[in-house]
């Protein structure tokens, strides 16, 4: 018998269906992003942009602001001048205490310095005179205009004429017998400045502490500080 033939059949490649986990045959299409996620971002960036130039304007203005806004006027007393002092007694049945009456003449100096850009309107500038605390006379001086970045100076004159020391009239009378007499001068300064179309008021009082001998008029000690 012949021997039997054994057929061998070639080996058919495995095609496989799937590359990488898709399709051999798959076709791929881009698409660009979605319209309004394009359009969320951009509005995004216009609102950081429009926050960004929001704080720098007000950063700018804030600045421009702080450097030309309006500030009170700088007040000095340049000097303090006691041309005469003198008191006159009255004595009063059934008092030991006698009528106390001051006479007295002063001179002051005051140095009114705006150091702004606009230009200032004072109503007054008044100079009050006062012991121990009780005002005792005072005088009031005219207005004017003070330009920007100018400084004005302001002469007066307190005349007080028989005025009558109703209290502290013990106190008044050791003072004069130690020839030490505390006294207070007051400027007061009352005015406004223009700003656009606004009127922003202004007030402000300096206080000095004199201690003149009233017998030569001598100026003893004199401190000035800011009250308002």
């Amino acid at each position: 018998m012949p021997p039997a033939s054994t057929a061998r059949s070639n080996p058919v490649p495995c095609q496989e269906p799937y590359a990488y986990g898709y399709p051999a045959d798959a076709y791929y299409v881009v698409l660009p992003p979605a319209p309004h996620l394009t359009n969320r971002r951009r509005s995004r960036r216009l609102l950081a942009y429009a926050a960004a130039l929001a704080i720098s304007l007000g950063l700018f203005l804030g600045a421009a602001l702080y450097f030309i806004w309006p500030s009170q006027p700088d007040i000095q007393v340049i000097s303090v001048n006691f041309n005469d002092i003198n008191f006159q007694t009255d004595s009063q049945s059934g008092s030991i205490v006698p009528r106390l009456f001051m006479n007295l003449s002063m001179d002051m100096a005051v140095k009114v310095n705006n150091k702004d850009y606009f230009s200032l309107e004072y109503d007054s500038l008044d100079i009050g005179l006062g012991y121990r605390g009780r005002r005792i006379g005072v005088v009031e001086s005219e207005g004017g205009r003070l330009p920007a970045r100018h400084t004005s100076y302001v002469n007066s004159t307190l005349e007080l004429d028989g005025i009558e020391i109703l209290h502290d009239i013990v106190y008044l009378l050791e003072d004069i017998v130690r020839k030490e007499l505390p006294l207070d001068t007051v400027v007061g300064f009352n005015g406004s400045v223009h700003v656009l179309f606004a009127k922003i008021p202004l007030k402000k009082v300096v206080s000095c502490e004199v201690v003149v001998n009233p017998d030569n008029q001598t100026i003893l000690s004199q401190d000035c500080g800011l009250v308002i």
